[in-house]
């Protein structure tokens, strides 16, 4: 037992790489004692990332208590790091900056590029960067694009298509600064509050069309028509209608590693001005669904508004901004199961721990342009107990997320990853066809491959002080 203590702290403390020792506390993991096997669960758990890899392995153990603890622990390690930041070390001293830029995302596990990158300036431009220990991304991120003249741009990070995660800077002078806010792997822009103003006539705002009846005065109805000119009397009983507007945009940015989606409105929990006085709508204004299109949402970038209530006698500014968005987080775990795309797969299954995939066709439309369809039946192997957070609560069926195009990949012969949208879902037989939009023969496609997900949600808070009020 003193053994198992002093390895604990030697672990914890001095040899958090040292994979000898991880073996060995794997090895803990099915020892007779119960306060041993719980003690190492602990420092495993304890240790995050590094333990990962021989955790992964243990699950194929042949010691169940090994194999079933290391499957736990994998779980919820897995789980802790969708809402822990990546930490990253910067120790550069005159560096050129595209060297920086490729040790960041290297250290963060996702690509992070200059845009454009043939900007001349960038690559004879040298950065010194100095912190203590690891720093937070996003903290990175700001204190590179200090020294470096550099500004986020969020809105091309993620997957777009076939390309792998990527994170975005570009010139600062390229565009403006938004006030943000950070918590863990995420950050939330404010990106502008509007107010507009308007005077309506009319219940519909619409024409008035002329409707001529027998010994009676003209009816005003709406439609396309003549339009009918208001007398003196009518003038004096006009009914304008203001329409007022007061919103708040917002862009959520994740680490590219992430995939995010709304798991619920976003609600403004409070918002005061200068003044005193309450921005918040009354009843369920405040709450505020997807800004734009309801589309699938397959990367690590979510765009928002929300209603907000404009006083009487506004002030100067906003003293108070917060808010709360519910979000879906996923990420791919590594080692994908592989389905080769050629003659002697067609009709057999491939399967891991979590998914069962059988490839049905790889064929060739006749269409006006050629295109090739992949597909296939998908069915997932749930673990006993396990709960799609996609599917928990009201929102599941409004803000579900695509999760074919988070786990799937087509290359082709030379490994390059190849452009696809699901054209067929029959989810009672579990089948989905993919089609590509050129055509492709069997002899240019490698291989499909499918990741496993992990996946949580969580209720993202957010704050902001001293915005200018429009």
């Amino acid at each position: 037992m003193l053994g198992l203590k002093i390895l604990m702290v030697a672990m914890l403390g001095q040899m958090p790489d040292d994979r000898g020792g991880l073996d060995e506390m794997v090895a803990r993991l099915g020892a007779n004692r119960y306060s041993d096997r719980e003690a190492a669960s602990k420092v495993l758990e304890g240790l995050g990332r590094p333990a990962l890899p021989v955790l992964r392995a243990a699950r194929e153990s042949r010691d169940p208590e090994i194999r079933t603890r290391a499957s736990g622990l994998v779980h919820r390690i897995e789980d802790a790091l969708l809402t822990q930041a990546t930490r990253v070390r910067l120790d550069f001293q005159r560096a050129p900056l595209t060297d920086v830029v490729r040790s960041i995302g290297r250290q963060a596990g996702f690509q992070v590029v200059l845009y454009p990158d043939n900007l001349r300036n960038w690559k004879a431009q040298r950065v010194t960067l100095r912190q203590s220990g690891t720093v937070p991304f996003w903290k990175a991120v700001d204190l590179l694009c200090e020294s470096a003249g550099l500004q986020a741009f969020p809105e091309l990070n993620g997957v777009d298509g076939p390309r792998e995660p990527t994170f975005a800077l570009t010139d600062a002078t390229a565009r403006p600064a938004s006030p943000s806010f950070d918590q863990g792997p995420f950050r939330v822009y404010l990106q502008g509050i509007r107010y507009e103003s308007d005077v309506r006539f009319g219940a519909s705002g619409m024409p008035m069309r002329v409707v001529p009846m027998p010994n009676r005065p003209v009816v005003p109805m709406p439609g396309p028509g003549p339009i009918a000119k208001p007398g003196p009397a009518a003038r004096k009983h006009l009914t304008p209608v203001t329409n007022e507007q007061f919103t708040a945009r917002f862009l959520v940015a994740a680490e590219p590693r992430l995939f995010i989606g709304q798991a619920g409105s976003l609600r403004i929990t409070e918002a005061v001005d200068n003044r005193g006085h309450s921005l918040v709508p009354p009843d369920d204004a405040g709450a505020s669904k997807r800004f734009g299109f309801f589309s699938t949402m397959n990367g690590p970038v979510v765009q928002l508004q929300a209603h907000l209530r404009y006083p009487a006698e506004p002030g100067e500014s906003i003293r108070r901004l917060r808010g709360v968005v519910p979000l879906t987080i996923s990420s791919r775990g590594p080692d994908p199961l592989v389905v080769p795309l050629d003659a002697p797969s067609l009709g057999r299954r491939f399967t891991n721990p979590d998914v069962e995939i059988t490839l049905i066709a790889v064929r060739t439309t006749s269409n006006t342009v050629p295109q090739t369809q992949i597909e296939l039946a998908i069915r997932p192997n749930h673990r006993p107990g396990a709960v799609d957070p996609a599917e928990a609560g009201p929102f599941g069926d409004v803000y579900r997320p695509d999760l074919h195009r988070q786990q799937l990949e087509i290359a082709d012969a030379r490994g390059r990853l190849v452009s696809w949208f699901p054209s067929s879902v029959d989810s009672e037989n579990a089948r989905i066809t993919l089609t590509l939009p050129t055509a492709s023969t069997a002899n240019s496609l490698r291989e499909l491959r499918y990741y496993t997900l992990t996946r949580t949600t969580l209720n993202l808070a957010f704050a902001f002080t001293d915005i200018p009020m429009p």
